[in-house]
C-alpha cells in the first residue's frame, strides 16, 4: 500500500539557459545497444498520446522511433552539456518496461475451449490448424504458448516482435473460439523516458522515480531537454517532485559513454563505408555485410524488422519490394546505405515456401494504402475473395485491382479462384 507523506512538492525550472549546443543526430553504438528494446515503446507511448490514427495500428511505425532515436542520440552527443551525463553515466535512466503497452511482449487470451482447435494451446501448441489464427499470430511473432491457465481456460503468448500489443488484441478477440485478448500487464513503476514536441522543438524529460513504486512512486526527479532540427540541444530545466528533505537515490554511475570506445579498436574512423549484398531463395534473403574496419553494424529489413547480427538471414512474409538498410559504426563514426531488394516468391498460408508446382501470384503493393494490384503468372483468375480476420468474406469480385482505402487497417486474406481449378490464399496488410 501506498504510505501516506506531508510532502512539500517544489516544481521548479532551475539552470535555466538559452545557449543551444551543436550536437549530432548520429547515432552511437552504445546508445543503440543500451536503448533498443525501449524506444518502439517511447514511440508507442506518443502515439497514445496525441491520439494519433496509428493507435490502430500492430506495427509501430518506423518513422516515430527514428524521431526518437535522432533527438537521443543527439541529447548523447552532446557531450558539453552536463546534465546529460546525469542522464546517462551516473542515473543512467530507462523507460520502466511494467507500463501495459510497453512491455513484455505477452498477451494474456481467454478461449472457449468447445472448438477443438483451442486443445494445442490447452498443451502449449502455438499451431492450432486454424489457418487465419496461425498466420495472423506467425505474421507478428508469436512462437510459443507459455502458460494455460485452467481455472479460467485463458493462455498466455509470446512474441519476438516489438509490436502494439492493444490494437493487437482487439483483432484477435473477432476470431472464433476467443473470448477477450489483453496485454500482459506488471504492478508498479520506474524511471520514465517522455518524449513530445514543442513547435519544431522536441522535446525529452529523463525522470528518476523511486519511493513505493509497486503502488506508483512516491518521488521524482526530471530532466528536460529540446533538440532542434538541425540536432542542437538545449537543456531547458531541472523538475523535482521530492520532500524538501529527500535525497536522490545512489546513483547507478553505468558509465555509458565508456562504452563508446570499440573493443575492436577502430576508433572514430572516418573512411568506414558501409556495403553488403545479399542472395534471396524464395521468401528467404542471405545477407552478407563487406563493410571493412567496422564494430556494429544495424539492419533495418523494410517490414518493421530488423537485427544487428554480422550476416543475418531474413524471411520475409509476402511478396513486395522492401527497402534494406545497413547502418554501421566505427566508433563514434557511421555510415548507412540502402538498397531495394524485389521479393517475389510465393507463400501459402502459414508461411510454406513455394513448391514448383505452386501457382506464381504477384500481389503488389503489400502493404498498401490505397490500391492493390493481384495477377498470376500461370492461370487466369477467376474471382477473388478478401476475407477478414475471421475469416468473414467482406468483398467478391472478379476485379484484380482492389481499393483498400476504405478497409480498416490490418491483415486480410485474398482466396484466388485460378482457371485451372486451383484455390489459393494470399496474406495482404492494409496501412
Amino acid at each position: 500500500m501506498r504510505s501516506k507523506y506531508i510532502i512539500l512538492y517544489l516544481l521548479v525550472g532551475v539552470c535555466q539557459t538559452n545557449a543551444q549546443v551543436p550536437s549530432s543526430c548520429n547515432l552511437p553504438p552504445a546508445l543503440y545497444i543500451a536503448y533498443q528494446d525501449e524506444v518502439p515503446y517511447i514511440a508507442l507511448r506518443r502515439i497514445y498520446q496525441i491520439n494519433s490514427h496509428y493507435k490502430d495500428s500492430i506495427l509501430i511505425p518506423q518513422h516515430y522511433q527514428d524521431s526518437i532515436w535522432d533527438g537521443l542520440a543527439a541529447i548523447y552527443n552532446a557531450a558539453s552539456i552536463p546534465e546529460r551525463d546525469s542522464v546517462f553515466d551516473i542515473y543512467c535512466i530507462h523507460q520502466y518496461i511494467g507500463i501495459r503497452y510497453h512491455f513484455p511482449n505477452t498477451i494474456r487470451i481467454n478461449i472457449d475451449t468447445t472448438y477443438s482447435w483451442t486443445s494445442y494451446w490447452r498443451n502449449l501448441q502455438i499451431s492450432t490448424g486454424y489457418f487465419q489464427l496461425d498466420s495472423f499470430l506467425s505474421f507478428y511473432g508469436f512462437d510459443s504458448v507459455i502458460v494455460y491457465y485452467s481455472h479460467d481456460n485463458s493462455v498466455k503468448l509470446s512474441t519476438t516482435k516489438k509490436i502494439n500489443l492493444e490494437a493487437l488484441s482487439i483483432h484477435l478477440a473477432s476470431y472464433d473460439g476467443i473470448y477477450w485478448a489483453e496485454p500482459e500487464s506488471t504492478i508498479g513503476d520506474g524511471n520514465r523516458i517522455l518524449f513530445s514536441t514543442d513547435g519544431l522543438h522536441k522535446v525529452f524529460s529523463f525522470f528518476v522515480r523511486w519511493g513505493d513504486c509497486l503502488a506508483g512512486c512516491v518521488f521524482r526527479y526530471g530532466w528536460h531537454f529540446s533538440v532542434t532540427q538541425d540536432c542542437s540541444v538545449q537543456f531547458d530545466s531541472i523538475e523535482s517532485g521530492i520532500g524538501v528533505s529527500t535525497a536522490l537515490p545512489l546513483p547507478v554511475n553505468c558509465n555509458l559513454s565508456t562504452s563508446i570506445t570499440d573493443s575492436c579498436g577502430y576508433i572514430n574512423n572516418p573512411n568506414i563505408q558501409a556495403d553488403f549484398n545479399y542472395s534471396i531463395n524464395a521468401f528467404t534473403v542471405d545477407f552478407t555485410n563487406h563493410t571493412v574496419n567496422y564494430c556494429m553494424a544495424v539492419w533495418y529489413f523494410g517490414d518493421g524488422d530488423s537485427s544487428h547480427s554480422q550476416h543475418p538471414i531474413h524471411t520475409y512474409s509476402d511478396t513486395g519490394t522492401y527497402t534494406i538498410t545497413l547502418i554501421v559504426w566505427a566508433g563514434t563514426s557511421s555510415d548507412t546505405i540502402e538498397m531495394q531488394i524485389k521479393i517475389t516468391g510465393t507463400v501459402g498460408v502459414g508461411n510454406k515456401p513455394a513448391t514448383a508446382n505452386s501457382p506464381q501470384i504477384k500481389i503488389y503493393p503489400n502493404p498498401a494504402t490505397s490500391t492493390i494490384h493481384i495477377y498470376s503468372m500461370t492461370s487466369n483468375i477467376s474471382y477473388l475473395t478478401v476475407m477478414n480476420l475471421s475469416g468473414k468474406d467482406i468483398l467478391r469480385t472478379t476485379q484484380t485491382e482492389i481499393n483498400v482505402a476504405q478497409f480498416s487497417r490490418g491483415l486480410y486474406f485474398i482466396r484466388l479462384e485460378l482457371g485451372n481449378g486451383e484455390n489459393v490464399v494470399r496474406k495482404i496488410v492494409v496501412q
